[in-house]
């Protein structure tokens, strides 16, 4: 330990020296963007053609996640995805019912990871006929 050399000063002390606190915190005196969830969608498979980007939603915004209805161009076109690390859950939904709880919907789960997640084909369901889309975002990231 050497008492001459200067201390490090800590970028933040509270949450709100971050800047928006329901998007970033301060942890350890440093400030860490909290999870934000992202779904880009795509008109072609392996997230090629025409693309459209949602988000970012975070928890403390939504806690209970969004619906994001699809306009009309997109509820025929939509052929894959590709969802961020921070997303809980997407449910891409079938257009024949537009449920959120409905056995032809596509369930993304991205809960073991903090990583990226693609979906390069949608089951024949939801290919070129999904309503909404409804996100669900981490409340924090898995350590």
């Amino acid at each position: 330990m050497n008492c001459d050399s200067p201390m490090k000063r800590p970028e933040c002390l509270w949450d709100y020296e971050c800047g928006n606190v329901n998007h970033k915190s301060c942890i350890e005196g440093k400030c860490v963007s909290r999870p934000s969830c992202t779904v880009t969608i795509y008109s072609g498979t392996s997230n090629t053609g025409s693309s459209k980007t949602l988000g970012p939603i975070y928890y403390l915004d939504r806690p209970s996640g969004e619906r994001i209805n699809l306009d009309g161009w997109w509820e025929d076109n939509i052929r894959s995805a590709k969802v961020s690390g921070g997303c809980a859950e997407v449910v891409i939904m079938d257009e024949d019912k537009c449920w959120e709880d409905y056995s032809d919907n596509l369930v993304v789960s991205n809960l073991d990871t903090n990583g990226e997640k693609r979906v390069n084909s949608f089951p024949y369901d939801v290919d070129q006929d999904a309503c909404a889309i409804k996100v669900k975002v981490k409340k924090d990231w898995i350590p």
